[in-house]
């Protein structure tokens, strides 16, 4: 809620960080969903390419996380980042499987390129298990500028 920094300063601010892993679904690293009427913020900043494309199922390269829900949860999840290009985030269950939705999979991805494309935002509730969320992106599939990788994302999830 507060930083340590007086103009001019030579005090320093941390720059977010890769979270180690995300290439996988068995090395992804586990995020925590917040209790009831609280919010937490993860952020990542590394890179897409290299990544794995998501069990093939998806356009491109993504990053996964896991979480872990020890009895039923509604929660929300809202991302942005610092680009123009075209993001999605998708559920999979423990096995790896995208999870059903109303209408096809369920997925956080009712944005396309440009200024519009953020935040993707949902919510879902979901029984006791481990899950993951896979951050994709499809800037290969547009032209300049909306071409380019995010340097960072950044998740709100927030307990309901």
């Amino acid at each position: 809620t507060a930083v340590p920094l007086n103009l001019p300063s030579s005090a320093t601010i941390d720059l977010p960080t890769e979270l180690a892993g995300t290439g996988a679904f068995a090395t992804a690293p586990t995020i925590v969903i917040p209790a009831t009427g609280l919010t937490s913020m993860v952020v990542d900043a590394g890179a897409f390419a290299g990544n794995a494309t998501c069990l093939s199922d998806l356009g491109g390269p993504c990053r996964i996380y896991k979480f872990v829900l020890a009895g039923t949860r509604t929660f929300s999840i809202s991302a942005t980042w610092d680009a123009l290009g075209d993001l999605g985030l998708y559920l999979y269950s423990a096995a790896a499987t995208q999870l059903p939705w109303t209408g096809g999979i369920f997925a956080c991805d009712a944005h396309g390129n440009g200024a519009a494309s953020q935040p993707e935002a949902c919510s879902v509730t979901l029984v006791a298990g481990t899950y993951f969320i896979a951050n994709d992106t499809f800037t290969a599939f547009y032209g300049p500028p909306d071409n380019v990788d995010p340097t960072f994302v950044r998740f709100d999830l927030t307990g309901q």
